[in-house]
């Protein structure tokens, strides 16, 4: 499917949907709700006239339609035939270019197979990941150097009849059906089911208001205070000007599953041709690095300046990205990392939000076990969201059921809270920074989202760690994983450990020194007088005290340290400074009730 400047469809494969096919043991494989989002906006699409045969008016998927006699499939399949669309379309998925390329002699069908853009753009991300400069069509950008122009010539398929396919009909709706349909909110939405637009909020309200109550909410005026907004320098043009020659990282991963890299400029080209289902999307954490000089065209507002995440350091995650998206693109329903809030600032073009809140799940996510017993989700993409769901969850009978949705428009700044699920639809090119923060509102889920993540063990461990030091006043409300107090008593144990080596060493040399001493005195009486009140005294003295730095030492390792060290958390004096003095001392004296600081502690953790 090719494009014109303007974006208009130039040359569809004349594909057809047909249910009644699949109950002949056919190949259809659109779902009943992907056919009645397709049947519900007829002729929506804005196709010129094409070489292939016009498909009849008004046919969409129906049971009352049936193949007319011209069918080629079973001829041009052969024992294919047998096969539904998905299977094939996944064998011709495995082609290289050139398998690709012959296979497309085979027959007519094998040709429409072989010329599906997905095929050749998947080639395009293995074979040159991100250094690439898109033709109009990913087939020319496989094939055609990259140093040559792009034709001015759109790109032509041949002219194919009698072939019938829902899943490239659905496949190719999506990518060129109109986005009119949702540029505005539905004029009869309900207030509460809309993001409030507020402008001069304060702090202290947006606090008492928002961020309190964990609702979402528009700030009309914090962006056009900026210089990227003021001196207009976060525009394609500008931005293209500016850093062209650098790198972003974009959505798409190669086989190994890394993330691919782009040349600004070139995603540019590519965002302005495209007819992707699914477009490339620039979601870059790296260019407070690259591009250094886009950190001075903005602040970080007033509003959400209150993050515990730079306790990290280096060891902080990405938590900031330049989010640059052509029109259809977007993100699924998903929640932020570690279910942190998050505000984003949009520089340029509209966006479409749909939010639920905490402990709604939106329709369309799809669950899956790992081996470990570790749940996930996946989403599906903006267009296909709002084609197969949205009609039925705009519309549920029970309103608490239906999104939150708005408009983000140029200059707004929209703040989602923590563990509030939202998708992202980009309905016209869109430019934005956003980041994620943890504050004291959200403090107690971001916690307990890491605490659980065993692939980030060692990083709640050491978030703890800073957390304890600087808020242990929010420390309380959390829960710590008792891993942590298993560490802690290791190091503490290995610390007392090498404590109680040099400790026996120099009170060993000072034990032979005093026995030298003792030895050079002539007079018997006056060494028998010093061995008895001086040296044995003070042998006496090492041995109690050795051996109360090796019960010490052992106390680390007892189960009932936890709630020690769970006691000193909660009275503000395990920090960095005192934790070895004040674990010691508790230990060495706090073993004789501990079944009762272990139930303290219990009790007080859950």
């Amino acid at each position: 499917m090719e494009a014109d400047g303007k974006g208009a469809v130039v040359d569809p494969i004349n594909v057809e949907c047909d249910t009644e096919r699949k109950a002949e043991g056919g190949n259809g494989t659109t779902s009943a709700s992907e056919s009645s989002a397709i049947s519900s906006s007829p002729n929506e699409t804005n196709t010129e006239q094409s070489a292939v045969a016009a498909k009849p008016q008004n046919t969409l998927p129906s049971s009352s339609h049936r193949l007319p006699p011209d069918e080629i499939r079973t001829s041009s399949l052969g024992t294919l035939h047998v096969l539904p669309d998905r299977i094939i379309m996944d064998i011709f998925g495995t082609f290289d270019a050139m398998e690709l390329c012959t296979a497309s002699l085979v027959s007519k069908v094998f040709y429409i197979f072989a010329e599906e853009d997905e095929h050749w753009k998947s080639i395009c991300l293995t074979k040159f990941r991100g250094s690439f400069v898109y033709k109009g069509c990913w087939k020319r950008t496989v094939l055609m150097p990259k140093h040559k122009p792009v034709p001015e010539a759109p790109y032509k398929k041949l002219p194919i009849t009698g072939f019938y396919s829902d899943l490239f009909y659905a496949r190719w709706y999506r990518s060129h059906c109109p986005l009119t349909p949702w540029q505005t909110l539905p004029p009869d939405l309900p207030p509460q089911l809309q993001v409030d637009r507020r402008s001069n909020l304060s702090v202290e309200e947006f606090v008492e208001e928002y961020a309190k109550k964990n609702r979402p909410v528009i700030l009309t005026d914090v962006v056009t205070k900026w210089p990227a907004w003021i001196n207009k320098s976060w525009t394609r043009e500008a931005l293209s000007k500016r850093f062209g020659n650098t790198l972003f990282r974009v959505d798409q991963t190669d086989d190994e599953g890394d993330k691919l890299h782009m040349k600004l400029k070139n995603y540019f080209e590519y965002a302005a041709t495209n007819t992707d289902e699914d477009p490339i999307y620039v979601f870059c954490p790296y260019y407070g690095d690259r591009a250094p000089a886009l950190l001075s065209d903005y602040e970080i507002p007033p509003h959400f300046t209150e993050d515990f995440l730079p306790l990290l350091g280096e060891k902080r995650p990405s938590y900031r990205w330049v989010v640059i998206g052509s029109q259809r693109s977007g993100s699924a329903f998903h929640l932020d990392p570690f279910k942190t809030s998050a505000w984003n600032a949009l520089l340029s073009g509209r966006k479409r939000w749909a939010l639920y809140p905490p402990g709604i799940y939106p329709p369309g996510l799809d669950w899956d076990q790992d081996d470990n017993g570790k749940w996930d989700y996946t989403g599906e993409d903006p267009v296909k969201w709002y084609l197969h769901h949205y009609p039925a969850a705009s519309t549920n009978p029970n309103i608490y059921l239906r999104p939150i949705e708005c408009i983000q428009e140029a200059g707004d700044l929209i703040y989602v809270p923590s563990n509030w699920w939202h998708a992202v639809f980009n309905i016209e090119e869109a430019i934005a920074v956003t980041q994620n923060f943890c504050d004291t509102h959200c403090f107690e889920a971001v916690y307990e989202d890491m605490k659980w993540d065993n692939d980030n063990y060692y990083l709640h461990v050491y978030f703890t760690e800073q957390m304890l030091r600087v808020r242990p006043d929010l420390m309380k409300l959390s829960m710590i994983h008792p891993g942590f107090w298993t560490r802690q008593s290791a190091l503490n144990e290995k610390k007392a450990r090498k404590e109680y080596r040099k400790e026996k060493q120099r009170l060993t040399q000072e034990t032979e020194q005093m026995e030298k001493w003792a030895q050079g005195i002539s007079d018997p009486d006056m060494r028998r007088d010093f061995q008895e009140k001086s040296v044995e005294p003070y042998r006496t003295h090492v041995r109690e005290h050795l051996a109360q730095l090796k019960k010490r030492r052992q106390g680390f390792l007892h189960p009932n340290v936890v709630a020690t060290a769970q006691q000193h958390a909660d009275t503000n004096v395990f920090d960095s400074n005192n934790s070895n003095n004040s674990n010691s001392n508790t230990n060495s004296n706090g073993n004789n009730n501990s079944n009762n600081n272990y139930n303290s502690a219990t009790t007080h953790e859950r």
